[in-house]
C-alpha cells in the first residue's frame, strides 16, 4: 500500500507571483513492481472565508522545450478565485518540480496511437489533482471545473469525457485546446478531430471552448471542425471564435477583456456566479 500524503508550503517572497502556496500532489503509481507514490509540484489557490467552495482544476499546456519550467497561472487562477473557487494547478510528471518522467511527446507522429501513453499518463495526474481538492479546507471537490490551455484545454475535454472522477466534472473551460499541432504536423489523419468525435460522445458536462483564429497551432478552419465533431456527437459546448487578439491566437488566454464576460455568463450557467 503506498501511504499518501498531502503537504502545502507556503510561499515566500515573489519566486511564484501571486501564488498562495506550493503544494505536493502524490500520484499512486508503480515503480519496477513496487508501489509508491510520484510527487507532483503543484500551486494552490483559495478565495478568502470558509467555503465550502467548487474546485477549479487549471492544466498546463506542452512543455514547449522547457520541461523544468513551472507554470503558476497566477492571472487565471486569480479569475477563478474571483469567482469564490478553491484553484489546484498541479504540474503533470516531468514537468516544473514535478517527479517522474513526461510521456507526452511533442515531437510531430501521425500515428493517433502513438499519443496514448502520454494522455493515459496525464488522466491519472489529473485524477490526483482532483482527489487533492478532497483534503484542501473549505474546498467542495464534488463540484469540479476543468479548465485548462492549449493540451491541458484538450485534456480538460478528454477528463471531462472518460476520467476516473469524470461524475464530479461540473463544466469546462477550454483555451486553444489541442493535444498536437495540426498546422505544422499536416498528419492525414487529426488526432485532435478523431479525439473530439469520441469525447463527444462521452462528456455529459456542459463546456466553454475559446478559441482564436490567427493560432499557429491549428488554423481556424480545423479548430471549427473540432467544435463540429464534438457537438455532432452529442457534446454540449459553447463555441467562441476571437478574432481580435492582439499577439497570436494562441495567446488568448493572456488577454481577459476578449473572454471574461463570456466566461462569467457560462460559470454564472453552471452555478458558479461571480459574488
Amino acid at each position: 500500500m503506498v501511504r499518501i500524503a498531502f503537504v502545502a508550503t507556503l510561499l515566500v517572497g515573489a519566486s511564484v507571483a501571486g501564488a498562495q502556496a506550493r503544494v505536493t500532489i502524490p500520484v499512486p503509481t508503480r515503480v519496477g513492481g513496487t508501489a509508491r507514490a510520484l510527487q507532483l509540484e503543484g500551486f494552490l489557490y483559495r478565495p478568502r472565508g470558509t467555503g465550502p467552495f467548487p474546485v477549479v482544476v487549471l492544466n498546463h499546456g506542452s512543455a514547449a522545450g522547457a520541461p523544468k519550467e513551472s507554470w503558476p497561472a497566477a492571472r487565471l487562477a486569480e479569475y477563478f478565485v474571483q469567482h469564490n473557487m478553491v484553484v489546484v494547478v498541479p504540474m503533470r510528471r516531468g514537468r516544473g518540480h514535478s517527479e517522474g518522467v513526461s510521456l507526452e511527446s511533442e515531437e510531430r507522429n501521425c500515428d493517433p496511437t502513438s499519443w496514448r501513453p502520454g494522455l493515459d499518463a496525464a488522466f491519472a495526474d489529473l485524477t490526483a489533482a482532483i482527489d487533492y481538492a478532497r483534503h484542501v479546507a473549505g474546498a467542495d471537490s464534488t463540484r469540479v471545473l476543468l479548465a485548462g490551455v492549449s493540451r491541458g484545454g484538450f485534456l480538460s475535454v478528454a477528463y471531462a469525457a472518460r476520467g476516473a472522477r469524470r461524475s464530479s466534472i461540473t463544466g469546462v473551460v477550454n483555451w486553444v485546446g489541442a493535444w498536437v499541432a495540426q498546422r505544422d504536423d499536416r498528419c492525414p489523419r487529426d488526432f485532435n478531430e478523431i479525439s473530439f468525435t469520441e469525447f463527444g460522445g462521452d462528456a455529459r458536462a456542459p463546456m466553454l471552448w475559446l478559441y482564436a483564429d490567427n493560432d499557429p497551432y491549428n488554423d481556424a478552419t480545423s479548430i471549427e471542425k473540432y467544435a463540429r465533431a464534438f457537438r455532432a456527437a452529442g457534446g454540449k459546448v459553447q463555441f467562441v471564435m476571437c478574432r481580435t487578439v492582439p499577439a497570436n491566437g494562441h495567446s488568448l488566454p493572456d488577454y481577459p477583456e476578449l473572454w471574461r464576460n463570456t466566461t462569467d455568463a457560462y460559470l454564472a450557467s453552471i452555478g458558479f456566479a461571480r459574488r
